[in-house]
């Protein structure tokens, strides 16, 4: 998904960082107490306000710097969780559902049926289920 930044995007990314920043040197403050370290992200932090709200334009390339950070990291999260989802979750419930001697998909073949056909209740339908279908 590569839309252009519209100033939109680009304000409401600055402040966000704004605030972020002056949130982190606010907690580090609290936690640490005063260091020389904590006043260049107070500082930043209140340069990139008034950019994004006068100036948004100016924070374009730090916007597309963090645009395409986010998405390779965003990329990575969705591999590592979905593995780790699939790995953690869903193999050792098949490795038990296996080992117990369960078919929870209905696929083994019994060669002596005669057909595989689910025979289904049938019923008339009325004009209040098919308004309500769920």
């Amino acid at each position: 998904m590569n839309k252009p930044a519209t100033k939109k995007d680009i304000r409401t990314f600055g402040i966000g960082l704004a605030v972020i920043l002056a949130v982190v040197a606010s907690i580090s403050f609290y936690r640490h107490g005063q260091s020389l370290k904590l006043w260049w992200l107070y500082a930043t932090s209140g340069v990139v306000l008034p950019l994004a709200l006068f100036a948004p334009n100016v924070l374009k390339p730090v916007y597309k710097v963090f645009m395409k950070v986010g998405h390779v990291v965003g990329a990575f999260n969705t591999r590592l969780l979905l593995a780790l989802i699939y790995y953690v979750v869903f193999t050792p419930i098949g490795l038990l559902a296996r080992l117990f001697g369960k078919d929870l998909l209905d696929v083994k073949l019994e060669p002596q049926a005669d057909t595989y056909w689910i025979k289904r209740e049938v019923k008339e339908i009325t004009q209040e289920e098919y308004e309500r279908q769920f």
